[in-house]
């Protein structure tokens, strides 16, 4: 039978059990951030991504602060980490590329002097009522403008209430389709309008940057800025200040300091956790676990739990009553059987020695599913009680395999019984032979005593893989059952325990080991088996977890598991990656540069432009006449540097032919880039160095797939002859080859992966 065949809605988990270790290498030379990065990248993995207050420890430990070089002594015993502002990053929060038409992603309406990042605090944006808009601290209270959208229509509604911007955001994905984008002049009166009428001095659209992001790509959102810090509009860059206690201040990243880089070295693989919706015994459960995937799944953490809960649709979930509903299956289960000695030494048991058990009619019973160790009444008969009950103990002190006993006048758990016994004789006291049990039985009666402890106890609540995890998540009062042996997990009330019947009929999940983790990425994500399209996906991603799945190296984590999802999965799902068509992009991406949003928006396209006429034209160039137009990046052309000096730029021309890759590294090796323009006066400067009649390649280039968070790709793995066909804008990966991906009409049905 395959089961999975049965399922309604069943959903994958992987999860890094653990963070791979990392080799922090300090360098004591004088470097721009930029510079230390290209050096971090070259010779080792990248600069620090700094992702605890463990981090922050080892880090500051590393650095001698007496040797540390510094620029200037006002600014000593500072190192660059891994941490940067993009201020040139600004995004809509609804990425549907079919939503946008040519050149309406990147409609702005900015007021004068906006966006400023006043005090470096500032990466989300509003409205004001007279229809421009400016960049506001995220957390700053606004009323909201979300929208419907039907598509390409688009209705907008006020909110009138007041809130964050990133729970603006929430607020409209769960009751809408998002906060507002604003596409033309139009829609933006429209919203212009509404905040008028409502009588508000501004309210919160969908446009956002990415503030303050890692190097690596890595989601950690650890901080630990000093107080007041950030706090430079044109300090994009983060150093650590190892001489007060580690935390962080904003730089300009042109400053020159020492830094800090990475290696990473392997770590034991992560678990992938599914859920399996059918209803099965325990021990079914635990069978088909291990059949198909590893076990039933082990759970170490509350991140872990909720983790398991978030994967449940409460709604489709079966049951075999209605008493018992809403409950799944873990690898958690008690053995009543599992009686044992705490002295283990081999030699001490002789044959059928260990086995010596002298229980009190009734006993063991397990009361309440709470009892494990084992103590001796003043009958002389053994009885199973709670282990954390206060008794007296009786010690045993070895010699060979003689054995004298000795009894503790303090109240103690059976545990601390244990750990006494251990450290002042040999152990707990071992029963082996009525002989044994009647001077144990003397010493109780003699002491007034109705129980002592013995050295008996069993596994209580075991996990099915042999983890020895300590973690527990008992509901109040659980386990509460001598006969219920095995546990469950109530995803409908925070994912809390139960001790249940081992014969009933529940869901369950299992995980299973995958791969070696040797990424970067601590990346979570979901496998959703249920057929939507790439926005109803992305909507669905975004309702529940984060979003639809980024990849952001070879270590494909999808191609990873690609031949189990052929054996029990279907062969291809939606993934993160879209196609956006109005993606150019500078060469040059210095933020001191580009110090306003619109500098790197600017463009002079001739008319018609650009057209991608040759399929691709993804790089740029520019006429004797000032204007532009897209052209294959394969091509030899001419080209123009530019060399930049704080804000000034100058044009050089170079009469050399090369494409528009070989140009780049030229105008890199002897001067700073491709020349780039960021108004109509630098572009008239360009102009003025191109000879009548010619052409020659500027820096303006185009990525067009990006991730749905708004990073490109570092990375592609397409299937051969794909992306074949620019009307398909959305990407999927197709486990019957590796995982490897194919772009694919985004009205398509498919299942797809959530993070």
């Amino acid at each position: 039978m395959d089961a999975l065949h049965f399922l309604t809605a069943a959903s994958l988990l992987c999860v890094a059990a653990a963070r791979p270790p990392r080799l922090f290498v300090f360098v004591n030379e004088l470097m721009t951030w930029p510079a230390a990065q290209s050096f971090c990248r070259q010779n080792f993995m990248d600069l620090v991504t700094v992702s605890s207050m463990e981090d922050v420890t080892l880090l500051t430990s590393m650095v001698d602060l007496d040797t540390m070089v510094y620029d200037s002594s006002d600014f000593k015993h500072r190192a660059w980490i891994g941490l940067s502002e993009d201020l040139n990053s600004w995004r809509w929060s609804i990425t549907d590329p079919n939503f946008y038409r040519d050149r309406e992603a990147a409609f702005r309406n900015w007021a004068e002097n906006e966006p400023n990042n006043y005090l470096g605090a500032e990466s989300c944006v509003g409205m004001w009522n007279n229809g421009f808009w400016n960049d506001n601290h995220c957390q700053m209270l606004a009323k909201v403008i979300c929208h419907d959208v039907q598509e390409q229509n688009v209705s907008l509604i006020f909110i009138n209430q007041t809130m964050s911007w990133p729970a603006a955001q929430s607020h409209c994905r769960k009751h809408h389709t998002d906060l507002a984008s604003v596409r033309t002049v139009s829609e933006n009166e429209q919203i212009k309008g509404l905040v008028q009428s409502a009588g508000e001095l501004q309210a919160w659209i969908g446009l956002y940057r990415l503030s303050w992001v890692w190097v690596d790509g890595s989601n950690s959102s650890f901080r630990h800025w000093r107080a007041s810090e950030p706090n430079g509009s044109e300090e994009n860059c983060a150093a650590a200040v190892p001489a007060d206690g580690g935390r962080w201040e904003d730089w300009p990243c042109s400053w020159k300091m020492r830094f800090l880089m990475l290696c990473v070295a392997a770590a034991r693989p992560p678990r992938l956790f599914v859920f399996v919706n059918e209803l099965m015994t325990w021990p079914d459960a635990q069978s088909f676990c291990r059949q198909n995937f590893m076990d039933l799944v082990t759970v170490s953490s509350m991140e872990d739990v909720t983790l398991l809960t978030s994967m449940v649709d409460l709604d489709t979930m079966v049951y075999d009553s209605s008493d018992f509903n809403h409950r799944a299956w873990i690898g958690l289960s008690d053995d009543p059987n599992s009686w044992r000695w705490s002295i283990t030494d081999p030699n001490f048991h002789r044959d059928g020695e260990a086995a010596f058990f002298k229980w009190k009619p009734g006993e063991p019973n397990n009361y309440m599913g709470r009892e494990a160790c084992g103590a001796m009444i003043d009958t002389g008969n053994f009885a199973d009680l709670q282990c954390a009950r206060l008794l007296t103990p009786i010690c045993c002190d070895v010699q060979g395999h003689d054995a004298s006993f000795v009894f503790i006048n303090q109240t103690m758990s059976w545990a601390a019984a244990q750990s006494f016994c251990r450290q002042h004789h040999t152990d707990l006291a071992s029963v082996r032979s009525s002989s044994e049990g009647e001077q144990i039985r003397v010493l109780v009666q003699s002491a007034g005593q109705n129980a002592a402890w013995i050295g008996l106890f069993r596994n209580s609540w075991s996990w099915s893989d042999g983890s020895n995890v300590t973690f527990s998540h008992w509901r109040p009062t659980e386990p509460n059952g001598a006969q219920e042996n095995c546990a469950v997990l109530a995803p409908s009330d925070g994912g809390v325990w139960e001790d249940q019947l081992c014969s009933r009929l529940q869901p369950f999940f299992c995980y299973d080991v995958l791969f070696a983790a040797s990424s970067l990425a601590e990346h979570q994500f979901f496998y959703v088996n249920e057929l939507k399209n790439w926005t109803a996906a992305q909507s669905f991603c975004r309702e529940r977890f984060a979003d639809l799945v980024t990849l952001s190296s070879l270590e494909n984590k999808v191609s990873r598991i690609s031949k189990m999802f052929r054996i029990k999965f279907v062969s291809r799902a939606w993934i993160g990656l879209l196609d956006d068509p109005n993606s150019w992009n500078w060469s040059l991406s210095d933020p001191n540069v580009f110090q306003k949003l619109g500098d790197s928006n600017f463009r002079n396209w001739q008319q018609g432009q650009p057209d991608n006429k040759q399929r691709p034209e993804d790089c740029v160039r520019i006429y004797d006449d000032g204007l532009w137009n897209d052209w294959p990046c394969g091509n030899n052309e001419k080209s123009v540097c530019a060399n930049v000096s704080g804000a000034d730029v100058t044009f050089v021309l170079v009469e050399q032919f090369f494409s528009w890759a070989d140009a780049l590294a030229n105008c890199r090796q002897h001067y700073t880039d491709l020349a780039i323009a960021r108004d109509l006066s630098e572009n008239k400067k360009i102009k003025q160095v191109m000879p009548p009649g010619h052409y020659a390649w500027i820096g303006l280039n185009k990525n067009s797939l990006a991730w749905v968070d708004g990073t490109r790709p570092a990375f592609t793995y397409w299937r051969s002859g794909e992306p074949n066909n620019d009307e398909e804008k959305c990407t999927i990966a197709n486990f019957d080859d590796s995982g490897k991906w194919e772009d694919c009409p985004c009205d398509w049905n498919f299942p797809f992966f959530c993070y």
